[in-house]
């Protein structure tokens, strides 16, 4: 230890001293010099020790707060977990005030019995000690006070070196001086190892008795304060009979102290206590790993309350075990579900499950593995476009097989059901989640924006938009269970992003990323049982009778990956089924895996929890043309009721849609859908203003890539019109059939109807597809 600078002036003051006193009774008989010199001495030791009781800190530890293990509770103040640390596999700081009447004062007469009267150092035990290391050779004892082992502790000092003792004589003198003895007490107690990685008397007294330390018995208490002598040679557990017998010789010397009676005594040894080897409870394993792994949990080793309702958590664990037992046979292994109340975004239960098949993935939590989205984002991409006011709920959407090739050359993707629904309003397209118009939609907010909005809903990803394409919006970007949970109490909140909250009083930060009336829209989609009944029917069991609830599927590609997440007015709640080990789910639907448990919490929530459906919408609502989104006209069919933004209100009639005879007739880019098997409608198209032929495929700019390693024969495009007997020419030579054989340049399409009408479409065929260019396409 480096001495300080005072003091190496006193010790250079006192050496000069003592040679002046020296040489001034050097002539004087040695008996009486010494006998002079004694009082001097004293006042030297004194004046050195008070020197360094000055100079020498106090242990950092012994000063700062004691943290012990992190414990927590749930929302009603039960334990749900307690985390070991590298010191402690539970330790939990509690006041003197809450250690009991009998544990205090059994430790004060099992350790130090003169605590009360020394200040720091007992000089009886000190000399008691030197007389009885130098009577017995070979043998080392101790004298420290409680406050001088608190020192230790604060140091975590380990073995014996004079050294050390001297240091901790010091320090416990200069505590004293600077605490008051319950204090003292206190910290001493709570640093105290008593077995099993269990420090301090709450962690023991739950770990040997089962009851908290304040509630220990006399008894107990004994039993209890002998341990920390020597915490493994003591150990109830593996040496019960050793504890046992040092239980024995603490009321022995209980006895020789006054502390008990000889009769108390015998009847504290005829009767020990029963010792019970305890565990520390570890429920909603899965809750605790998120929160300990969120940023939230920033404060550690203290009693923390958490959000989690214990009620709605064993709900949500027994409904997925049933859910996943349920479709065993489709050996579907793994589940999530994540309930967050939409006022104040409090993660009231979270779980994860799997089956015994899935053990191995079980270790893994589901609800923070990324995931790919399937359709659940959708909502997010309609609601920006509709808060931007570049779509309305009404606005007509082609989900039509030529559609996106306009926009993204070479991107085909298909609906659910393999079906083309044609022209299809927004709320239908939303409702019933098809992907031609959710791609379109993408394209008129921005790729780039509407990825960047995602991510400010919480929804991050490691993934670019370079790597995903257009196809993010339909599934292909990757989410956790908690993050799309989270995303969707925003939309709750009506447009307020806010992340989840684990801890009870900690207030979450709101960020407004969407209007409230545009929200409400959305909502009003989502709770729609019409609007998504040609997906899945009319009452299907995403309707919940009486209780009007937003909600929204979503499945992966190969059906890998299974989502059901949904929100009435207080709570949402989210659920993932499928195989962490990427293994598929044999074909099972989403609403027949996701959704029968997210339906079991949301009905459970409403009956039990008092959770309200979701309000009407405040905007008013517009009749509108059912078929077109338009003003509805003599001719239309049905109407229906629409919300908008106030501006945003339809002011153009359907007309175009009807000939006057009341068919209906689409615009010009309907012209192959109206063609196909798929036109359920009976529609036409209005014929070209020249009379000539309308080329239905290829479409003028297409791109073709010829596959190499496929036959030429196979590489072949159907040329189809409008019109019934026309004469198809490629580069100006004719085609003895409707099918262009693939070759690599720019080839010139054209129809020739019989009344002399030509129309012409322009195309090209590459022998390669540089990947650069189709991702950045896609």
């Amino acid at each position: 230890m480096k001495e300080t600078p005072i003091a190496v002036q006193v010790k250079e003051c006192a050496t000069r001293l003592t040679h002046a006193v020296m040489a001034f009774i050097k002539p004087v008989p040695a008996a009486i010099g010494t006998f002079a010199l004694l009082p001097f001495a004293l006042w030297l030791w004194s004046a050195i020790i008070e020197v360094s009781i000055h100079s020498t800190p106090l242990p950092d530890n012994m000063l700062d707060d004691l943290n012990g293990t992190p414990v927590f509770l749930d929302r009603d103040g039960h334990v749900i977990a307690q985390l070991s640390t590298a010191r402690a596999r539970v330790h939990i700081p509690v006041p003197l005030a809450s250690m009991g009447e009998h544990l205090p004062a059994t430790t004060i007469a099992l350790e130090d019995h003169r605590f009360g009267q020394h200040r720091g150092v007992d000089m009886y035990a000190v000399c008691a000690a030197a007389y009885r290391n130098l009577t017995h050779s070979g043998h080392l004892s101790g004298a420290s006070t409680l406050s001088q082992q608190a020192i230790k502790l604060a140091d975590r000092r380990k073995g014996r070196s004079l050294r050390s003792k001297v240091r901790e004589s010091i320090l416990a003198l200069k505590l004293e001086r600077q605490w008051h003895k319950p204090k003292i007490l206190e910290a001493y107690i709570n640093r105290l190892d008593y077995g099993n990685r269990r420090i301090g008397p709450e962690a023991a007294a739950w770990a040997y008795f089962g009851k908290p330390v304040a509630l220990l018995t006399l008894a107990e208490s004994i039993y209890l304060a002998g341990l920390p002598q020597s915490p493994t040679q003591y150990n109830p557990w593996l040496r019960p009979a050793k504890a046992l017998s040092k239980y024995n010789r603490s009321l022995e010397r209980m006895v020789r102290l006054d502390k008990l009676t000889e009769a108390q005594a015998e009847r504290l040894s005829a009767n020990p206590p029963v010792i019970r080897q305890g565990s520390p409870p570890h429920r909603a394993p899965a809750f605790v790993d998120a929160l300990v792994k969120s940023r939230e949990n920033r404060v550690k080793g203290k009693l923390q309350t958490t959000t989690l309702d214990s009620g709605i958590q064993r709900h949500a664990e027994n409904f997925l075990a049933e859910q996943l037992a349920a479709i065993n046979r489709h050996d579907v292994r793994n589940a999530g579900m994540v309930v967050i109340e939409n006022s104040n975004g409090a993660v009231r239960a979270l779980a994860s499950v799997a089956t015994g098949q899935g053990q191995a993935e079980g270790a893994f939590n589901a609800t923070l593995v990324a995931r790919h989205a399937g359709s659940t984002l959708k909502p997010f991409i309609y609601l920006m476009a509709i808060d931007t006011r570049k779509l309305t709920a009404a606005s007509l959407l082609p989900d039509t097989q030529d559609a996106l090739p306009r926009v993204f050359p070479g991107y085909e993707p298909q609906n659910f059901n393999r079906k083309f629904a044609g022209p299809v309003r927004a709320r239908e397209a939303l409702g019933n989640s098809l992907n031609v118009p959710a791609v379109l939609v993408l394209n008129r907010v921005g790729s780039r924006k509407a990825f960047e909005n995602l991510t400010r809903w919480g929804l991050h990803t490691k993934e670019h938009l370079e790597e995903l394409g257009a196809g993010f919006v339909l599934g292909n970007r990757k989410v956790r269970l908690l993050d799309l949970a989270t995303a969707y109490a925003g939309l709750a909140r009506l447009g307020i992003a806010a992340p989840p909250v684990f801890l009870a009083n900690t207030p979450a930060p709101q960020n407004r990323l969407a209007s409230s009336a545009a929200a409400q829209i959305i909502a009003d989609i989502l709770a729609d049982d019409r609007a998504r009944a040609t997906s899945f029917g009319h009452h299907s069991a995403l309707h919940i009778r009486g209780h009007r609830t937003a909600v929204k599927t979503g499945t992966s590609s190969s059906h890998r990956d299974a989502w059901t997440i949904g929100y009435d007015q207080d709570y949402t709640v989210a659920v993932w089924v499928g195989n962490l080990n990427g293994r598929t789910m044999n074909g099972l639907h989403t609403i027949d895996c996701a959704t029968p448990a997210w339906r079991r919490m949301a009905v459970h929530l409403a009956t039990n929890r008092g959770s309200r459906p979701l309000p009407r919408p405040t905007l008013p609502r517009i009749a509108i043309d059912s078929l077109s989104g338009m003003l509805p006209v003599e001719q239309s069919r049905s109407l229906t009721p629409e919300l908008f933004l106030p501006g945003t209100e339809p002011e153009n009639s359907s007309g175009m849609f009807y000939s006057s005879g009341g068919n209906i007739t689409l615009p010009p880019e309907y012209a192959l859908w109206c063609s196909s098997k798929f036109n359920h409608l009976s529609a036409s198209t209005l014929g070209r203003k020249d009379g000539g032929p309308r080329i239905l495929t290829p479409q003028n700019g297409a791109t073709f890539v010829v596959d190499h390693d496929l036959p030429p024969d196979q590489q072949k495009i159907p040329l189809r019109s409008d019109s019934g007997g026309v004469v198809w020419k490629a580069n100006g030579q004719r085609l003895l059939s409707p099918f262009l054989a693939l070759a690599p340049g720019t080839w010139k399409i054209t129809a020739h109807a019989g009344n002399g009408k030509i129309s012409a479409s322009t195309i090209r065929v590459l022998a390669s597809s540089p990947s650069d260019q189709v991702e950045k396409r896609h």
